[in-house]
């Protein structure tokens, strides 16, 4: 890692350190008035909306009833993984295996929750991808203005978690930065923004062992992490009450089962957690869970490539 990496103690912003609390779906809608939309990117209209988020209707623990795929046909080989959506599930962002023999990062949209993604018209997320490192697991802020990000971009050996941010949704992100605040070993991975935007939650790899931290996001950027030995697994996915959380148990994506473990409130430990057997075929591991926990999207090796799936249940 370069030595001006290393020295540096701040969380830089964009825009002159645009206050992270304060990018809110009401500033979106507002500034994107004035913001000219670049080229390639199309505005999630819906989530400009006051509340996009459906109630909360599913159980918890309710089982699973059907999962199927997401994305259209014949574009899964190029290795589609860990999608992230919009709160209406109509724009989904991930990670695509691409000829750089690399990950960037992509988004699509669809017209409701049943269709499936039109991966032709997908649209590469080019602000936030590098030509000398992968992008992996995007995490984005229901609001969509906030991201976090795994890359191993120019020398650096590892993976490492950096931010980027915009002013409306009509924009593309800025330039995106290291984070460096977090206090924990460099090799972090799989970052999961809640849906109030107030914790980031990630893993850190060392080996075949997976350690799960959570930090605080403040006005001023991202805290401390503490460790959260209750979750001993990587790629956390969280309910918006924070009562729920998903995560995968493995030393690869090659062996990831998907568990679940459950609270009763927002600041107590996670009790034990278990199995999810409706949806572990092969190398699965959560991505994002629907505001109502009826949709649970996944990432799956059933089929020897990464894929994107839904398993979907009912009140």
């Amino acid at each position: 890692m370069p030595a001006t990496l290393l020295g540096l103690a701040f969380f830089a912003c964009f825009g002159g350190c645009t206050n992270l609390e304060g990018l809110t779906s009401s500033n979106a809608a507002r500034e994107g008035v004035d913001a000219a939309p670049d080229a390639t990117m199309t505005t999630d209209a819906s989530l400009t909306e006051a509340d996009v988020a459906r109630p909360t209707t599913c159980r918890w623990n309710a089982p699973f009833a059907s999962v199927r795929a997401v994305l259209s046909p014949g574009m899964e080989d190029d290795g589609v993984a860990d999608a992230q959506l919009s709160p209406d599930e109509r724009v989904v962002y991930f990670q695509v295996l691409t000829t750089k023999t690399g990950y960037d990062l992509f988004r699509a949209e669809r017209n409701d929750r049943a269709s499936v993604f039109d991966m032709s018209l997908r649209t590469p997320l080019a602000e936030l991808n590098d030509p000398t490192g992968n992008e992996t697991n995007l995490a984005v802020r229901a609001d969509g203005l906030l991201t976090v990000f795994s890359s191993n971009r120019g020398d650096a050996a590892m993976q490492t978690l950096y931010t980027a941010q915009r002013g409306s949704l009509a924009m593309p992100f800025s330039t995106p930065t290291q984070i460096l605040t977090l206090g924990v070993p460099p090799e972090a991975t799989s970052p999961f923004i809640t849906k109030d935007g107030s914790e980031l939650w990630f893993a850190v790899a060392s080996g075949t062992a997976r350690s799960m931290y959570v930090s605080p996001i403040t006005a001023v950027g991202f805290g401390a992490a503490t460790p959260r030995p209750d979750v001993p697994g990587w790629i956390p996915v969280l309910s918006d009450d924070k009562l729920t959380i998903y995560y995968a148990l493995g030393q690869s994506s090659l062996d990831n089962a998907v568990r679940v473990a459950h609270r009763n409130g927002p600041l107590e430990p996670f009790a034990a957690s278990s199995l999810v057997s409706e949806v572990n075929q092969g190398g699965d591991a959560p991505s994002w869970l629907s505001p109502d926990q009826c949709s649970l999207y996944i990432t799956s090796r059933r089929d020897g490539k990464p894929e994107v799936l839904v398993a979907e249940r009912t009140p």
